[in-house]
């Protein structure tokens, strides 16, 4: 799987479970999403292991879950994703960190970024996210 894809997989996994995801303080919803890619690194590397069980000489090869691939992947993962929230608007940002990162509902958040309503709120978050996952794919 290219990092790209594994990055763009995380984000659309923790958009479904956005509801569900508890946020008790700050950094959460990132260590959440963080272990997403690395989940599905070590399923990538499980994957790739079953196809190349036999070395060239014909003995069995061990899969270290800590190899330097997984190490490889996770920081490229992290970079694209790092770099997607760079491209935000400052407010977007702030946002975002109000209601993922610190879990506060959309009406505080509303407040903190003097949006008019819990709803524009809510709307501005969507579309933070929506936005994100769009510089994601590109990079």
């Amino acid at each position: 799987m290219d990092t790209n894809d594994l990055v763009q997989v995380s984000m659309v996994r923790g958009m479904r479970r956005l509801d569900s995801v508890e946020v008790r303080k700050k950094g959460d919803f990132f260590a959440y999403l963080r272990q997403i890619v690395l989940n599905l690194v070590r399923d990538e590397v499980r994957r790739s292991s079953r196809k190349h069980r036999l070395d060239e000489q014909g003995e069995w090869r061990s899969q270290d879950p800590s190899s330097p691939l997984e190490e490889v992947l996770e920081k490229e993962a992290v970079d694209i994703f790092q770099s997607g929230l760079t491209r935000l608007t400052p407010v977007q940002r702030e946002a975002l960190e109000l209601r993922l990162n610190q879990g506060l509902p959309y009406e505080q958040v509303a407040e903190a970024i003097r949006c008019p309503t819990a709803n524009a709120a809510r709307m501005l978050v969507t579309r933070a996210l929506t936005d994100l996952t769009k510089s994601i794919r590109e990079a």
